[in-house]
């Protein structure tokens, strides 16, 4: 076979590099390489055949490896659950219907691996794979320092793996602890947990001298009150009204005599009354024989709570 001119199209065999090639017009466009068993498709200028329009139609499978376990497949019609394609989809196949036009990848191969991998910085980085014996879809199976992100329709952020730290966020790109959400959550079951912290909390002083029964404001779901130091005498208590916006109806708010105050725990009361939607009655009862004037530190937290 001898090599074409630039007007003809034919194949070419170069016995000096021991290679099989194919011209169009006296373009090099297809190469076989014997010594090292390389096929080489070539663009090489040639009008009308390009790296972006070299095409294979629907229903063409690309095979990979030397029994052909790695395969794709451009499949123009549906294809339904459950039905399997030669050398593409076999055994007892798992899987839902595959719409028309659909590209499929898969491994053949028994316990055959699917490995998405690019480069970065000069080195080649594995991002995911597809673990068939370990029926896992693994994303970062290397345990590099990849982060993962999931975006939602109105967050960048709905899933964000912090991967240097080993923590998970929701609605947030910086989790501080092993998972941080932003926003509410809802569980429909049981929530256990080894120690229970709050944030967000707050303190207010009741008012010196303007009396224990003296209304105050503080709207956090934690934190510190400081009672009015006021005379109060023995085997008497006084109710104030405690505004807070985070306790409703059904809430259930939790006081102690913090041992950071005033007073003795043995001899003051403190006590939580009825519970409305954002307010509270807490109430301190003295249970020493005499008058005392101790400023109360109270420590509380507020649970919100759910009538069904």
């Amino acid at each position: 076979m001898g090599k074409a001119s630039a007007r003809h199209s034919g194949w070419f065999w170069d016995e000096t590099n021991s290679r099989l090639s194919c011209y169009i017009r006296g373009t090099e466009v297809l190469r076989v390489d014997d010594s090292n068993a390389d096929l080489a498709l070539l663009v090489n200028g040639l009008s009308g055949l390009s790296a972006s329009n070299v095409s294979f139609n629907d229903g063409i499978l690309m095979q990979f490896g030397d029994g052909g376990d790695g395969v794709m497949l451009n499949r123009a019609t549906t294809l339904t659950a459950g039905t399997e394609l030669t050398d593409v989809i076999v055994g007892t196949s798992v899987l839902a219907d595959i719409p028309a036009n659909s590209l499929i990848v898969s491994n053949i191969t028994a316990d055959g691996d699917i490995v998405w991998v690019a480069q970065t910085g000069g080195n080649s980085i594995e991002y995911m794979r597809v673990d068939a014996s370990a029926l896992e879809l693994v994303i970062n199976e290397a345990s590099n320092d990849i982060n993962l992100r999931v975006e939602s329709n109105g967050n960048t952020n709905a899933i964000f793996v912090d991967a240097g730290n080993d923590r998970v966020g929701i609605l947030t790109a910086a989790p501080g602890v092993a998972l941080d959400v932003t926003g509410a959550v809802t569980a429909s079951g049981i929530v256990s947990a080894d120690e229970w912290q709050t944030t967000g909390g707050g303190t207010v002083t009741q008012g010196a001298g303007t009396g224990r029964a003296t209304a105050f404001t503080l709207s956090t779901t934690t934190g510190v009150i400081t009672l009015d130091d006021a005379s109060l005498a023995a085997a008497a208590e006084a109710t104030a009204v405690w505004t807070n916006t985070t306790i409703n109806a059904t809430s259930t708010v939790i006081v102690n005599h913090a041992a950071s105050g005033a007073g003795n725990p043995e001899d003051l009361l403190i006590t939580v009354g009825e519970i409305a939607s954002g307010a509270c009655e807490i109430t301190v009862s003295n249970l020493s024989g005499g008058a005392l004037t101790a400023a109360v530190d109270v420590n509380f937290v507020v649970l919100g709570g759910a009538s069904s």
